[in-house]
């Protein structure tokens, strides 16, 4: 009983931490200019679905100057960081700005 009570205790816990991540919005970014998602982070992969600028995506990892995202769709793929905004990092600003 102890060890099935421990393990029910562990996976309500990173239930508990992957819900305040989406309510807090710590893995969202908003879609600045029209971003063409890529299957590889580089610019001589082909280009696949375009996000649209305000859509919010979903930030799945960071490699170099890409970004590799998830649409409300689903669909994944990379994008130039440069043409998303983190919100977190956009609610930080905006904090300190005012």
């Amino acid at each position: 009983i102890g060890a099935s009570s421990a393990l029910i205790a562990v996976v309500v816990l990173l239930a508990g931490i992957k819900q305040r991540e989406i309510i807090d919005g710590r893995n969202d970014a908003v879609v600045l200019s029209s971003a063409r998602l890529r299957a590889m982070p580089v610019l001589s992969s082909e280009p696949g679905i375009e996000a649209q600028p305000g859509e919010v995506v979903r930030i799945l990892g960071h490699q170099g100057a890409w970004m590799r995202v998830e649409l409300t769709d689903r669909r994944r793929g990379w994008v130039e960081a440069q043409r998303v905004q983190p919100l977190a990092q956009a609610e930080a600003t905006f904090s300190i700005a005012r």
